[in-house]
């Protein structure tokens, strides 16, 4: 898929949050081996593993500064 997920940047009460939401992907998009729902999303953390797809050759490591 072209368009595979997207981040979304939410502010929170004193803090921003963001969410990781499939974008109706082929392979779909998992963070942690769970695979995101494309309605709900997931909630991303400091160290969380993003695959797009359930091979996770492509891997990425959430970091926030």
């Amino acid at each position: 898929s072209r368009a595979h997920a997207k981040i979304i940047r939410k502010k929170d009460s004193l803090d921003f949050e963001y969410w990781i939401m499939d974008m109706e992907s082929t392979c779909g998009t998992f963070v942690n081996s769970t695979q995101v729902d494309t309605q709900k999303g997931i909630l991303l953390s400091h160290g969380d593993v993003v695959s797009l797809g359930p091979s996770m050759i492509s891997t990425y490591v959430f970091y926030e500064a």
